[in-house]
């Protein structure tokens, strides 16, 4: 073994135990909180004022039905995006701008400074849906020649919890409430579009509607939520929403993460928190992860 090799060797070893407590403390159940941030508003009743489908558009929706259809088309490279592809989420992002396009061009072209992005509330790691909402602010320059700006919402708890796994309307209302917060201008004279990756239960969304509209001082009629994918209530039992979960998992088949691994070696590519719960929740696959990635991709996953 060579000089170099060893050290590459060592360096890989030094990550990898510098990783452990980042395990122990981020993904294994303990709960890491933000210092100093705002206290929660206690504002009106979410059930009864902010709705699910308030406002909300998606490029496609997904029932029990016609879910297995999905997941052998166009649920494939969701799922992929969800891990943070970056040719996946240009695609999407790309559509989802003729979607918003559609319904208000004539109202932003004339009005491009009454309008702003909202980017989903994220803790430190951007998710697919931040991702998705970056790559829409850009495509509008480029295809409209409009400046729209992007705020972000942004959460005051994050813990080893997978909301995808919560299949309990009250875990997940329990899970969420009051945890978003927004610090930014004032938006009392503007239109947003909300930007998310998928719409199920609707907890993220009314927790988000909440906030931009009681700390945000929007007007709730001005928020307009767009979505890549809508899982459709009907025919779900109001207990179990274990079809998010689903799509999460459709590109990840059991003991099969070789078409991850080019996601992670890719600098051009982000790491997204879906991306490294699943590297750091796989157990025995963890050691497939390591042995597969050169060392600058896994000083990336160290640095996430």
């Amino acid at each position: 073994m060579t000089h170099s090799v060893r050290n590459r060797m060592i360096k890989l070893g030094i990550l990898f135990c510098a990783m452990t407590p980042l395990v122990n403390s981020v993904f294994l159940g303990s709960r890491v909180q933000a210092k100093n941030l705002p206290k929660p508003a206690s504002g009106m009743n979410s059930d009864s004022v902010y709705r699910r489908n308030h406002n909300i558009k998606a490029l496609y929706t997904v029932t029990p039905v016609n879910f297995d259809n999905f997941a052998e088309g166009a649920g494939k490279t969701f799922s992929l995006l969800k891990y943070g592809n970056q040719k996946h989420i240009d695609e999407y992002s790309e559509t989802l701008l003729k979607l918003i396009w559609k319904d208000h061009s004539d109202e932003i072209s004339a009005h491009p400074d009454e309008w702003l992005i909202v980017s989903p509330a994220t803790f430190n790691l951007p998710t697919s849906a931040v991702l998705v909402s970056e790559a829409i602010e850009k495509l509008f320059v480029k295809k409209y020649r409009l400046n729209i700006k992007k705020v972000s919402l942004k959460r005051r708890t994050t813990n080893s919890i997978d909301f995808g796994s919560l299949t309990n309307m009250a875990d997940r209302q329990s899970h969420i409430k009051n945890n978003f917060f927004y610090d930014g201008p004032s938006l009392a004279n503007k239109k947003l579009l909300f930007i998310e990756d998928a719409l199920v239960s609707g907890t993220h969304y009314k927790e988000s509607q909440r906030t931009l509209v009681e700390e945000g001082k929007v007007k709730h009629k001005n928020l307009f939520a767009y979505f890549l994918v809508n899982v459709e209530q009907s025919g779900i039992k109001s207990s179990d929403f274990s079809l998010e979960s689903k799509l999460n998992q459709i590109t990840k088949a059991p003991d099969t993460p070789e078409r991850l691994l080019p996601i992670l070696r890719n600098p051009s590519n982000s790491i997204t928190p879906r991306m490294l719960k699943y590297v750091f929740k796989s157990h025995s696959r963890t050691t497939f992860f390591c042995l597969n990635l050169n060392y600058e991709s896994l000083a990336r996953v160290y640095q996430a």
